[in-house]
């Protein structure tokens, strides 16, 4: 057999529904087939990578640079009608093994979205597990999808309202931070509802934002510039709100840059440095907790608690 038909034969169980798999899990395959790498000069050190040599073998492969990654096509590899049957009795799943299939399903997801426009990126439970029929994939036995999702909740996120069940990718907003749920309201269909990571009001629930802008104010006096005393205006905490929310956001756009810790975020609690001083010069933190009461109207994975001198 060749080494370009062995090699696309081993990676035949890891394929996504466009016939591509990762670098990395190709060599996770790879290595539990136990195949040559070496003999096929692939040793990790300095030298041609794995993508280098299945380039060159451009009868059976394709190398494609997507999403910020590198894939492998597999340009010989069988419809999921032509592939062996699966057993009655659904396998048992080593941690390796799981760990692959997680990452099928997420490259599952990945395509699904692309060929599909989905309100908030929440693809339905039903397209991915009839796409994992497909590719011939199966679950460990007794899991459905839903709970096997469940157990990886830092890169998948179940939401589920009356009549449908869907999962969208965690794709960590903020470090650590688990990404904020669509809207399903009661109709059963998923809110379009833009949510973004720089925005405030997406990141956590304020019961009464009128009252923690006051609170604010009243703490921050060393900073009473941003108190409009015109009668005619409004908000006269206008400037102190658009000052706290750029100042979440650009503490958001410099945590992703790696530039800042500004925000920390817990399992159960989260803060950030509003830029504001009290009258002691002291920095004002803004505090909250997690959202336990999450429902339709009140969706955000925290709650605001209050305001405070660090």
């Amino acid at each position: 057999m060749e080494i370009g038909e062995k090699i696309a034969q081993i990676l035949q169980k890891g394929l996504d529904n466009e016939n591509c798999i990762s670098v990395d899990d190709a060599m996770q395959l790879l290595n539990q087939a136990e195949y040559d790498l070496e003999g096929i000069g692939v040793t990790g050190n300095e030298g041609e990578t794995l993508q280098d040599i299945l380039g060159d073998l451009n009868e059976y492969f394709e190398i494609l640079d997507k999403e910020d990654n590198v894939f492998i096509k597999c340009k010989t590899s069988p419809s999921p009608s032509e592939l062996l049957p699966q057993s009655d009795q659904q396998p048992q799943f080593n941690a390796g093994e799981t760990t692959t299939l997680y990452r099928r399903i997420s490259d599952v997801i990945k395509s699904l979205l692309r060929k599909n426009s989905y309100p908030d990126r929440c693809v339905p439970l039903s397209d991915v597990g009839q796409e994992l029929r497909n590719l011939g994939h199966t679950l460990p036995e007794g899991e459905k999808i839903s709970s096997f999702l469940r157990k990886e909740p830092s890169q998948f996120e179940i939401i589920n309202n009356d009549t449908d069940s869907y999962v969208r990718l965690v794709n960590g907003a903020i470090k650590k931070q688990p990404a904020a749920p669509a809207v399903v309201p009661a109709s059963g269909k998923v809110q379009n509802h833009m949510i973004s990571m720089y925005n405030i009001f997406d990141f956590a629930y304020f019961a009464d934002y009128n009252d923690a802008k006051g609170n604010l104010a009243q703490l921050a006096t060393q900073d009473d510039w941003f108190i409009i005393p015109d009668e005619a205006i409004k908000d006269k905490y206008a400037l102190l709100d658009y000052k706290l929310r750029t100042r979440f956001a650009m503490l958001v756009k410099a945590q992703l840059q790696g530039e800042s810790d500004g925000i920390k975020v817990g399992l159960d609690e989260a803060s950030f440095d509003t830029g504001f001083v009290s009258l002691a010069g002291q920095p004002i933190i803004a505090y909250f907790i997690l959202n336990l009461q999450r429902n339709n109207a009140r969706w955000q994975t925290y709650e605001f608690k209050e305001f405070r001198e660090a």
